[in-house]
């Protein structure tokens, strides 16, 4: 029997789900489903005694029996196995790929977690974590905990963060694994999949939709199946990379989460951030619990270099000199406070040819030694087993321009599938992209065309003088068609295979359909007198509608059939021979519906594999090209069965008469086989055949220019093996996300495309180099004046560095380009209120708010500007809206208790500090406001107290001297007022 402990947690997972769906039917909750969740909980409550021995296995069975809990499915359930193959698939991507390739070759830190109890609202009340003190806001967890202890007592409700280079993508994926193998050992244990959320901000999806389509493009997952698994509550989401999100979408990004998990989503969820970008934000994530990637300490920086010695015993001295003066120089010191760093300054220095350790400070320090590093695994290819396809230089600048455009495209990682026509440089270069790629696309369908228009009139209206303006038209439409496809991105094609059954249904339907077309035919000669071409359309709609009618629904079938009348009757009309006599139409009659019921079952019979399994480097590649021999395949075997019964015997009737039977029979299949063939290349180019095109013609284009080369995944594989990226699954990856910024500033740019210049500002701007930034910008806004985000980009660059004024004039450009930016008059009034222009800023703000009227950050910024100029009473009134949108946010109850102090009502104050104070148990400010309110209100030993609280956050110097001032102040009144009490 499954272990008691594990029927809860299953038991508890299954409660969740129907307490969703109930919440989503609200007041139209059936009735059982309301008893089946009364049942669940009691089956809990009864589990819970069983655990607890008070309860025996026999007497639990039989008050277990009249509930509506299915116990023996949650006892021993049997996994889909397509989720199987799922699981099969995270193994292999993260645990396997990934993990084996991050610590190949690196010594593996293990940090120590801290409790973060102020990053998420309060947890769970039911939950009783022992690893912290409830009133700690911070608290070291015991030496060997994992993230795996802390995902099970939050059940499955956690926030990672951890500064950059601190392991977090690591820690995600080793808790990966541990669920990983918990799920293979139970069935009933949701599957783990990882997602980078960095994406997320390109369209802004609702979350649920946004993970289908990832679980589709990374997974291979069907996105009906995707959404299936989603509703059910089978995946445990693994949400990596709210740091990676733009700036300007990470507060929706939080809001999409959050809205998900409380509408849709009850299964477990762990996000991953960087400390620093999450703190900035004013939402915060609704989870259970938080945990911060400790920094290194001297003490495992000593074990690191000892266990680095063991590995090492050849560079012995080498090794302790090098550790010896790390430690001893701050800056490297402070460089290497994460494993990332502290491993790639090993990997680069630790050999006697190894060049001496940099000098310098914060950003330039780092990109010196990921400079180094490059050098150093280049240098490494004569002493190891790597074959260098190319050279260094011109690997360089590929491993730039790759960061460059994954930047761009705020991917964490990429595929050979997603290279789209935005990769090539804007200007001359996309442009000759898109005219080879419609040409070369149009080339082939335009033949195409025309000889199927050229061969209708041969067959149909029997006309060979028609034939060549036929070819020239159908030419000429295809070439433009052609064209319409190449301007624009094709994406990959999905998986395709046959299911037989549904074909068999449909080829006898349409039969079916056929024979009783005929008969309605036969009863026109007879005497009811309907128009010809009526009669046809009732054929053709017969047909194909009793074809759909036998594989999916009847009523389908039937709209399938009056949709075909009308337009089969029209059609009819320009077949010769049909306009004049319906008594043709009972010889057609089985043959138009066996064609249209053939061609239905070929639609019913082509299915997409719900799941890969195996999932490749060029996986959207392969699966194009398998998909689009598939498709056309099929189309074509089928159209060319269709079109050759139905043309032969329309050739039998066209030209028998004239040229004898068998000729008119010969036409008749010669023209079928054809239009069967043209039929099978039209059905390649549109399952795949189209995006194959466009991909090949993409990478010809780079190669030329010299961008990437041509044979990608080589190159690809050549920078795994130089530890610059990391292979998953079937995508790539920078080994960190560090190295992709130093790679992408570093690229050098030789054409006129200002989105390359955004990107590499961008990376410059990441690493906090401004003044490098704004020239990147420039040389975007010179190449591109109409770019409102290059615009929008400097103008951060210049407030960041305090240049407000040049900040406004760059956002006042960027809004007239996009005045329904609503965060572009947010930064201006940003700007505005940083130099004290508080009129101004609050009409920015009003416009922001109009744009965004649930944006709490917004009005919060407006509520902070009125408070500036003593409008408090307004102040209050935005920060009531901003609390109502996020009650969880430390800062705006802060805010509104300043402005309440400000009006002199102390209590309301008070309970807004309490309130600030709760959420961020160490918010200094609201412990020094909240004994500013109790001195005002004469409570001077609770003052004393708040003021005492300041101290213990080891406050600066200047402001411990203010609060011990004020503190011997205070007490000193309070022995005046005790001995005033006295002579009373």
């Amino acid at each position: 029997m499954t272990d008691v402990n594990t029927l809860l947690e299953r038991l508890r997972r299954s409660l969740q789900i129907l307490e969703q769906r109930q919440a989503k039917l609200g007041i139209n909750a059936p009735p059982e489903l309301i008893l089946e969740i009364e049942d669940h909980r009691m089956a809990i409550t009864l589990t819970e005694q069983l655990a607890a021995g008070r309860l025996t296995k026999t007497a639990w069975r039989e008050q277990l029996k009249p509930l509506l809990v299915k116990i023996d499915d949650l006892l021993a359930p049997a996994r889909d196995k397509n989720l199987t193959t799922l699981l099969s698939n995270v193994r292999k991507i993260w645990v396997e790929d990934y993990l084996h390739s991050a610590l190949l070759n690196a010594i593996y830190l293990d940090l120590g977690l801290e409790m973060k109890q102020d990053a998420v609202p309060q947890p769970f009340e039911e939950l009783n974590i022992r690893l912290r003190q409830p009133e700690q806001a911070e608290q070291d967890l015991p030496p060997g905990t994992r993230a795996i202890d802390v995902y099970r007592q939050a059940q499955g409700s956690l926030l990672i963060l951890g500064q950059p280079g601190a392991g977090k993508t690591t820690t995600l994926a080793t808790l990966a694994g541990d669920l990983v193998a918990e799920a293979e050992n139970d069935a009933s244990a949701p599957v783990p999949v990882l997602f980078n959320l960095s994406s997320w901000a390109a369209e802004q999806k609702p979350l649920g939709e946004w993970l289908a389509e990832e679980l589709n493009r990374q997974y291979q997952v069907s996105r009906k199946l995707a959404k299936r698994w989603l509703a059910e509550g089978e995946l445990a989401l693994l949400l990596d990379g709210l740091d990676e999100v733009a700036e300007e979408q990470r507060e929706a990004c939080v809001a999409a989460i959050n809205t998900y998990r409380k509408d849709e989503y009850a299964g477990p969820m762990v996000v991953c951030s960087r400390l620093n970008d999450y703190e900035a934000l004013e939402a915060r994530l609704k989870l259970g619990q938080a945990i911060v990637l400790k920094k290194l300490t001297q003490e495992q920086f000593e074990q690191y270099f000892e266990r680095l010695q063991t590995e090492r015993s050849q560079n012995h001295e080498q090794l302790m000199d090098l550790g010896k003066r790390i430690w001893q120089d701050e800056a490297l010191r402070e460089l290497v406070e994460t494993p990332l760093m502290l491993n790639i300054i090993t990997v680069t220095y630790a050999t006697p040819e190894a060049p001496p350790l940099p000098e310098g400070q914060g950003d330039a320090l780092r990109t010196e030694v990921f400079g180094a590093y490059s050098e150093r695994m280049f240098e490494r290819v004569g002493r190891t087993k790597i074959k260098l396809l190319y050279s260094k230089e011109t690997s360089l600048r590929y491993l730039s321009y790759l960061a460059t455009q994954v930047q761009a495209e705020s991917l964490a990682q990429f595929s050979i599938g997603q290279i789209w026509s935005s990769w090539l440089p804007a200007g001359p270069v996309r442009r000759q992209y898109q005219w080879l790629s419609g040409l070369s696309s149009g080339l082939i369908f335009g033949p195409s065309c025309g000889l199927v228009v050229a061969l209708y009139y041969s067959l149909f209206v029997g006309s060979s003088g028609r034939l060549f303006p036929g070819l020239i038209f159908g030419l000429i439409f295809g070439l433009l068609a052609g064209l319409g496809v190449g301007l624009n991105d094709m994406k990959p094609a999905e998986n395709l295979y046959w299911v037989w059954r549904p074909a068999l249904k449909a080829s006898v339907g349409g039969a079916v359909g056929g024979l009783l077309g005929g008969a309605v035919s036969l009863i026109t000669e007879v005497g009811i007198i309907l128009p010809a071409w009526l009669i046809f359309g009732l054929i053709f709609g017969l047909g194909s509608g009793l074809g759909s009618g036998l594989i999916f629904e009847t009523s389908f079938g039937v709209f399938v059939g009056l949709v075909g009348a009308l337009w089969g009757g029209l059609l009819g009309t320009l077949v010769s021979g049909l306009s004049v006599w319906p008594s043709v139409a009972l010889i057609l009659g089985p043959f138009v519906g066996l064609s249209f019921g053939l061609i239905i079952a070929l639609s019913a019979s082509l299915k997409y594999e719900p799941i890969n399994h195996k999932l490749k480097p060029d996986q959207e590649v392969r699966r194009s090209q398998r998909s689009s021999l598939r498709g056309g395949l099929a189309f074509g075997l089928v159209v060319a069965m269709s079109v050759t019964l139905f043309g032969g015997l329309e050739g039998v009737l066209t030209f028998g008469t004239s040229f004898g039977l068998g000729s008119g029979l010969f036409v008749g299949l010669f023209v079928g086989l054809s239009i069967g063939l043209v039929s099978a290349l039209f059905a390649g180019l549109f399952y795949g055949g189209f995006f194959l095109i466009q991909h090949y013609m993409r990478l010809c284009v780079l190669n030329y220019y010299g961008l990437l080369p041509f044979k990608l995944i080589s190159f690809l594989d050549q920078a795994i093996e130089l530890i610059f990226l990391q292979r998953v699954g079937g995508s790539y990856r920078f080994i960190h996300r560090s190295m992709q910024e130093y790679f992408a500033v570093r690229c050098s740019v030789t054409s006129s495309d200002a989105r390359t210049y955004l990107a590499q500002g961008t990376s410059y701007a990441a690493l906090d180099n401004h003044q490098r930034a704004i020239e990147d910008f420039d040389q975007a806004v010179q190449l591109k004046p109409d770019n409102a985000f290059a615009f929008r980009s400097r103008g951060k660059s210049y407030a960041v560095l305090g240049n407000h004024q040049k900040a406004i004039e760059n956002f006042t450009q960027a809004i007239k380009l996009r005045p329904d930016a609503a965060f572009f008059f947010y930064y201006r009034g940003e700007s505005y209120a940083a130099l004290g222009n508080h009129q101004q800023a609050i009409k920015d703000f009003d416009q922001a708010i109009e744009l965004m009227p649930e944006a709490a950050f917004i009005l919060h910024s407006r509520g902070e500007s009125y408070a500036a100029l003593s409008n408090h009473q307004q102040a209050i009134e935005d920060f009531d809206q901003a609390i109502k949108l996020i009650p969880d946010a430390a800062v705006i109850f802060y805010d509104r208790g300043t402005s309440y102090v400000a009006l002199e009502d102390y209590e309301r104050a008070i309970e807004d500090f309490d309130q600030a104070i709760q959420l961020k148990p160490k918010f200094g400010g609201a412990f020094l406001f909240r004994g500013w309110a109790y001195k005002a209100l004469g409570e001077l030993e609770a003052a004393i107290s708040d003021y005492e609280k300041i101290l213990e956050l080891e406050p600066t110097e200047e402001l411990r001297d203010e609060i011990e001032r004020k503190i011997e102040v205070l007490r000193s009144l309070t022995l005046s007022m005790r001995g005033q009490e006295d002579k009373i």
